[in-house]
């Protein structure tokens, strides 16, 4: 977020050493986005978030709590109520909670988790395609997703022993 930010966020943009992409071959136009800040207040997760609204509808975040403010930065306008649903609303929540004495036990875990759901999820559903070419460049077989399934299990333990 921080060479986005150095990149497009600045009136004059800030040369980027070593990174390939430049204003000129930078095209964010309809890109998916994950940001994730367990604390929902990242600098660079939120301002960047902000900043990619213009290019962008499609900006998710994980954060630890549903309203945080990233979130808000991401949700759709609107109450939540009749008529707005929660899935509509680009947060994946990890359900831990503001843990600020803790910032490198339950929390990562947690993210690790759903992240591995999300990658679990999306590998499950670009299998379905049967096509020469696999979607989006990617390489895998259905093991390695039960594999990684196994492992995702097998965290949950973890946690158990952690908290």
């Amino acid at each position: 977020s921080n060479k986005l930010l150095g990149q497009l966020g600045q009136m004059m943009p800030i040369p980027q050493i070593g990174f390939q992409v430049n204003e000129a071959t930078l095209n964010l136009t309809n890109t998916v986005v994950l940001g994730i800040s367990h604390s929902g207040g990242t600098f660079g997760t939120l301002a960047g978030c902000n900043l990619l609204r213009s290019y962008t509808h499609s900006i998710f975040v994980v954060t630890s709590e549903w309203d945080t403010q990233v979130a808000r930065a991401v949700r759709i306008e609107g109450e939540v109520g009749e008529g707005v649903e929660l899935r509509s609303q680009f947060v994946f929540s990890t359900g831990c909670g503001v843990r600020t004495a803790e910032p490198c036990t339950i929390t990562v875990a947690a993210t690790h988790h759903l992240l591995t759901q999300l990658l679990m999820f999306v590998m499950g559903y670009l299998a379905r395609f049967e096509t020469k070419e696999k979607l989006g460049g990617s390489s895998y077989e259905m093991e390695e997703v039960q594999e990684l399934e196994l492992l995702n299990r097998a965290l949950c333990g973890g946690v158990r022993e952690i908290v």
